[in-house]
C-alpha cells in the first residue's frame, strides 16, 4: 500500500515521531497522524477513529494507560487494527517482552536510537534472510480488536515497556498471552488487567486473521497449540497447524 501523501507530510525519513507527536505540533502534522486508513482497520472491529482511552472500555488498573506517549499525550493519534509479531522466546534475566533493544524472537522488537534529535524509540525488524524458520512458517502481524485496545498505525515513542501506552501499540506477543483473551474479557475476570492488549485477538468467530512473512492471510483458529512458535523467526520448532493453505 502507497500512501505517498502522509510519508512527505511526516517526513519518517527526516524527523522522528517523537519530535512530531508534541505539544504544539503544527496542525498539518496532527492531521496527518490522525488520518484513518482504511486497509488498516478491520471492518468488523467497533474501536473509535482515534486511540483515545476515554473511548475504549474502562479496565480496572489500566483505565489511562493506552496513550502513545503516556497517560497525558499531547493528541490522539489515528487507530489500526494491526499489530506486528514481537516473537515469543524468553531472554534470560529479563522480562521476557519486547522493549529497549530486547530481541524475542519475531520479525519485530524494540529498539532504542539513541542517535535520534530529540532521542527516537520505536521497533526494529529484520532482514528476510533472518527469518531462517521460513517465511511461510512465520507470522509478521496479527489482528487486534477493540476489547484488546486496537493498536495504532503511527508507531510508538517509546520502546521502554510493553504496555498499550509504548511497544503494545504496536507489537504483539504470543508466548505468556493468550489469542482472543481480550475479546472475552478473561484477562480481566481471571485477575490479570495488566495484560490486556497485549495479545492477538478479533471479533471473527473462534479465531484469528494473521499475515505471514511470504504474504499469504491465514485465519488460525483459537485451539492452536503452536501459536507461539509461530510468531518465532528461527526457533525450528515444529509448525503443524491445520490451516486452509498447508
Amino acid at each position: 500500500m502507497e500512501r505517498m501523501d502522509l510519508y512527505q507530510a511526516l517526513q519518517p525519513d527526516k524527523r522522528k515521531l517523537s519530535a512530531i507527536c508534541v505539544a504544539g505540533a503544527a496542525q498539518t502534522d496532527i492531521d496527518a497522524l490522525q488520518t484513518k486508513i482504511a486497509q488498516y482497520r478491520c471492518p468488523s472491529d467497533k474501536s473509535p477513529d482515534l486511540r483515545d482511552p476515554k473511548l475504549f472500555e474502562p479496565t480496572p488498573g489500566t483505565t489511562s494507560a493506552i496513550s502513545l506517549f503516556g497517560n497525558s499525550p499531547p493528541f490522539q493519534v489515528a487507530t489500526s487494527n494491526y499489530v506486528g509479531a514481537a516473537g515469543s522466546m524468553i531472554i534470560t534475566g529479563t522480562y521476557a517482552a519486547p522493549q529497549y533493544d530486547f530481541d524475542c524472537g519475531g520479525v519485530f522488537f524494540g529498539v532504542t536510537d539513541a542517535k535520534a534529535t530529540p532521542p527516537g524509540r520505536g521497533p526494529l525488524g529484520v532482514k528476510a534472510s533472518d527469518i531462517t524458520d521460513g517465511t511461510s512458517k512465520v507470522i509478521m502481524v496479527g489482528e487486534r480488536e477493540y476489547n484488546g485496545l486496537a493498536a495504532t498505525w503511527v508507531g510508538t515513542g517509546n520502546a521502554g515497556g510493553f504496555d498499550p501506552k509504548d511497544n503494545g501499540a504496536i507489537l504483539g506477543r504470543a508466548a505468556g498471552f493468550n489469542q482472543n483473551w481480550d475479546l472475552y474479557g478473561l484477562y480481566v475476570s481471571t485477575g490479570q488487567p495488566q495484560n490486556r492488549g497485549k495479545a492477538p485477538s478479533s471479533t471473527h468467530s473462534n479465531g484469528v486473521q494473521y499475515l505471514f512473512a511470504d504474504g499469504a492471510v491465514v485465519f488460525i483458529s483459537d485451539a492452536v497449540t503452536v501459536l507461539a512458535s509461530l510468531f518465532n523467526r528461527c526457533d525450528r520448532a515444529p509448525r503443524v497447524v491445520d490451516v486452509s493453505r498447508y
